[in-house]
């Protein structure tokens, strides 16, 4: 069993919330509605034993408290707080000390000489435990050197402070129209070469038409449009408002309903070639080429600001059984699914790299990723995320668990700069002394701030402090400056207004760490496309988040443009909502141009009938009021644009073309293209 940390000796004062105390009955009954709630304090500890706990023998604190005399109170080691060592000496655990029968009747006259057992001068033994003292690296692992704390200048070398974010296939003021920068933000290169393949394979195992790329692209948009309204079965999409009151769009003028499941139900994201040439299995080897594909794309494309924001984003899903990588974080505001580590754009909020983290359910056959084996989970996360930006002296701006300061001085060697929260979790980060810092601002006023210079392994750094009204900020940084900018704030603290400005590299870690979760707050807010669009396949949930991703990533640029933009002065930004329409209705025309090329490019081509004489397949639009051809005859009819079923079977589009090499037979664009013109010019 693990050791009890050495704080929690007998007669420690702890406290621990009500509903963690065992056993639980005497606690409901003096607490029946704030059990949950309740924080019991002034707890005594008497000992220390062993209990059942889940079905298994836990080591556990043993209690004693006013409130429940002749309870015997028990708790997990790990569910109390330390408050004091109370009126005994400090004793570790293990070592010979007053018994616990002396705690226990809490009699001042009995002295530790009344009962039996030898005793021993623990002064010694009293440090505190290593959360707690700041224990510097040793002249044998690393050079470490710290200078005194002060109004000190730092190093300031991040000169890209004029760079903006831009796209590199984007220019010009008519190119970041809202369906630009959402194509922009997708992978179609795997779109086509792997997406749409592996959908056909699908497709063609069940008997149906397969998919191109104009028909992917308006099935696409029927899904967008579909999910700017929430409330309704999705068949209710292919019948007509019964009244004006429904804010629900008819999408059958684009799709049939069964058309758009049976590419629903046949996405797939990998090949069978991809997903059974595999020696092992990788619960993770449908999205990983769908991942790869949209960072290799916004790294073509994308140019970020100067600064960066190093964060992470949660795709939810509820079923712990069918999703791999699955966990749980209580402070997400979607706490249940996959976590990704996202970077973002500080200034345009755009998310530029993912990766998923895949925990246990990565297959064992696969090697350490990048930089791990040196510095460790967190440093090697950190230096893969950032490495497509090394060399640029951009700014990485992140939380405190992304504090692993041997990875923030390999950035500096990278030449990119980092701020860090340092935060006591179970311990302080390693190497940095967060209690000296803290103690030190403590001493100064409210809106004070202290720098003090370090250098390990021949890299300077900085340990940066800040005095706020009900805390103080700690940080760790490879440059910028203690020169106050900004607005001025205000803090009251016993009546006393105190009004400062943040010092310069405070100000740029405020105004860069909530990119991520601004972008997220869009790709997860009302009317999300992945909460939309309802699944049971895991990986089918990755590639709608993905789409929602690019989605949110294309209305915050937009929006930052609108914003920037001179001849945009005034105006709100576009909705959710509203950009979403926009794309629809551009993704439609984009598809209708892809089918008119399609089609032009080989419909007008001059081939070869069965006869050997020279036809011109080519698509022509029946007359109006004409219906069937009878013995090479338009029968005439009572509708003028008479459509007609598509001659390939499996396919329920109703058209009214027809080529003219045979009358009788209509054919929407995509099958002629793949069928009639290929079968008869091979013939």
């Amino acid at each position: 069993m693990p050791q009890i940390n050495s704080k929690l000796s007998l007669g420690a004062i702890v406290t621990a919330l009500a509903k963690n105390l065992r056993p639980i009955d005497p606690i409901k009954a003096k607490y029946p509605n704030t059990y949950k709630n309740e924080r019991v304090d002034n707890l005594l500890v008497r000992g220390q034993g062993v209990r059942t706990h889940k079905n298994k023998e836990t080591q556990v604190l043993l209690l004693r408290h006013e409130d429940f005399e002749g309870v015997d109170l028990w708790v997990l080691p790990a569910s109390v707080r330390f408050k004091s060592a109370g009126q005994l000496p400090y004793y570790v655990w293990g070592s010979t000390g007053p018994s616990a029968a002396a705690i226990a009747t809490d009699d001042p006259n009995e002295s530790e000489n009344d009962h039996e057992g030898p005793t021993e001068d623990m002064s010694g033994d009293e440090e505190s435990g290593p959360e707690d003292v700041f224990q510097p690296p040793t002249a044998g692992n690393v050079q470490f050197s710290a200078s005194a704390w002060g109004d000190i200048l730092l190093d300031l070398r991040a000169g890209a402070t004029n760079m903006l974010p831009a796209w590199h296939n984007l220019h010009g003021p008519d190119a970041e129209t809202p369906l630009k920068l959402f194509l922009a933000c997708l992978p179609t290169l795997y779109f086509v070469q792997t997406l749409i393949p592996a959908t056909n394979e699908q497709l063609v195992r069940l008997g149906r038409p397969s998919l191109t790329p104009a028909e992917f692209y308006r099935w696409l948009a029927v899904a967008l449009l579909i999910s700017t309204s929430s409330g309704y079965e999705r068949s209710k999409y292919w019948t007509q408002p019964a009244s004006i009151y429904e804010a629900r769009p008819f999408v059958g003028t684009f799709i049939s309903k069964n058309r758009f499941d049976d590419i629903l139900s046949s996405l797939r994201l990998s090949t069978e070639a991809t997903t059974k040439g595999l020696a092992y299995r990788d619960k993770f080897i449908h999205v990983r080429e769908l991942i790869l594909s949209f960072n290799a794309n916004m790294q073509q494309h994308f140019l970020p600001s100067f600064k960066v924001c190093l964060d992470e984003s949660m795709v939810a899903w509820a079923n712990q059984h069918t999703c791999p990588g699955w966990v749980f974080l209580p402070r997400k505001p979607h706490p249940f699914g996959n976590e990704y580590h996202t970077l973002a754009c500080s200034t345009s909020k755009v998310i530029f790299k993912i990766e998923l983290v895949e925990g246990k359910d990565r297959p064992h056959q696969l090697p350490l990723p990048d930089f791990e084996e040196r510095f460790g989970k967190t440093g090697g996360l950190i230096l893969r995320m950032c490495q497509s930006i090394w060399g640029s002296q951009r700014i990485v701006v992140m939380d405190s668990a992304f504090c692993v300061l041997t990875a923030l001085l390999e950035l500096k060697r990278k030449a990119l700069f980092a701020i860090a929260v340092i935060k006591k979790r179970r311990y302080w980060p390693k190497n940095l002394d967060g209690q000296a810092i803290h103690d030190h601002l403590m001493t100064l006023p409210v809106g004070a701030a202290a720098a003090r210079k370090c250098t390990m392994e021949g890299v300077e750094f900085f340990t940066v402090g800040m005095h706020d009204s009900k805390h103080v900020l700690k940080l760790v940084t490879t440059f910028g400056l203690l020169e106050r900018v900004g607005p001025t704030h205000r803090r009251r603290v016993d009546g006393q207004l105190f009004e400062f400005q943040y010092p310069s590299v405070v100000d740029i870690y405020y105004s860069a760490r909530h990119a991520v979760d601004d972008n997220n707050n869009i790709r997860q807010g009302s009317m999300s496309f992945e909460g939309e669009m309802q699944t049971n396949t895991w990986f089918l949930r990755q590639f709608f988040a993905l789409i929602g991703l690019a989605e949110a990533n294309a209305l915050a640029f937009y929006n930052y443009k609108r914003s920037s933009s001179t001849t945009s002065l005034g105006l709100p930004p576009l909705t959710l909502v509203q950009f979403r329409r926009t794309v629809c209705e551009g993704l439609m025309e984009y598809s209708r141009k892809l089918c008119t090329a399609s089609a032009s490019a080989s419909a007008t081509a001059p081939a070869t009938d069965m006869t050997g004489s020279t036809v011109s397949h080519t698509l022509v639009a029946a007359p109006p009021w004409t219906g069937k051809v009878v013995s090479g005859v338009y029968r005439t009819v009572k509708t003028k644009y008479l459509r007609r079923t598509c001659s390939n079977p499996g396919c329920r589009a109703l058209t009214r073309l027809h080529c003219q090499c045979d009358l009788a037979s209509f054919w929407c664009q995509e099958c002629f293209h793949r069928v009639h013109f290929r079968v008869t010019t091979n013939s």
